[in-house]
């Protein structure tokens, strides 16, 4: 038959299960403060590329309406430079039919020549007038652009990981000192009979 187990040894047995079980229960903590804070580095890595993606295409958008804007004031241009030079090609040739004809001689041929000369100096100067104006107005287009742009890009903020705790060594040594007095209650005031 078996010997009875002396108090002693379950006393020895029974703190180093109390040892075995806070060593345990330090590293199961462990494992898991480090997987949380993989898992927030992870989270903080896709966030981050996500904004960076977000601040990309809001530029890209920035730029091509930029563009657009700008594309639409170089056509003002070229439709206005070309009124400009049909406005002149139209006072040459009412100029050269006035001097064709014999009858606008003198005094009223320049006074015709003059009207012309100032009809065309009014339309130059309310066209360049205009071609500010569009100017001033696109600018400010591009501008509510980029601000668009920025704010968008702007709008997905950075994950910010919350603070892992890490399991203290105090906790697991009060675990062990915990069982060992539960231990020697147990075990250690027995006396042999």
């Amino acid at each position: 038959m078996c010997e009875p187990v002396s108090t002693s040894t379950m006393l020895y047995a029974s703190l180093a299960m109390s040892a075995a079980q806070a060593g345990m229960s330090y590293m199961q903590q462990s494992q898991q403060a480090s997987d949380q804070q993989d898992y927030q580095n992870r989270q903080a890595a896709a966030q981050e590329q996500y904004r960076q993606e977000n601040a990309r295409r809001a530029n890209s958008a920035y730029i091509e309406e930029a563009a657009g804007v700008q594309q639409q004031m170089v056509e003002k241009e070229v439709a206005s430079s070309q009124e400009t030079q049909d406005l002149q090609a139209e006072r040459i040739r009412e100029v050269g039919k006035l001097a064709a004809n014999s009858e606008a001689a003198g005094v009223s041929m320049e006074l015709l020549t003059a009207d012309f000369y100032r009809q065309e100096a009014g339309y130059r100067d309310r066209s360049s007038l205009q071609m500010e104006l569009d100017g001033q107005q696109a600018q400010q287009t591009i501008k509510g652009f980029r601000a668009k742009a920025e704010d968008r890009g702007n709008s997905v903020q950075p994950y910010i990981p919350e603070p892992v705790s890490q399991p203290s060594l105090i906790g697991a040594g009060l675990q062990f000192a915990g069982g060992a007095v539960s231990a020697y209650g147990k075990y250690g005031t027995k006396k042999k009979k």
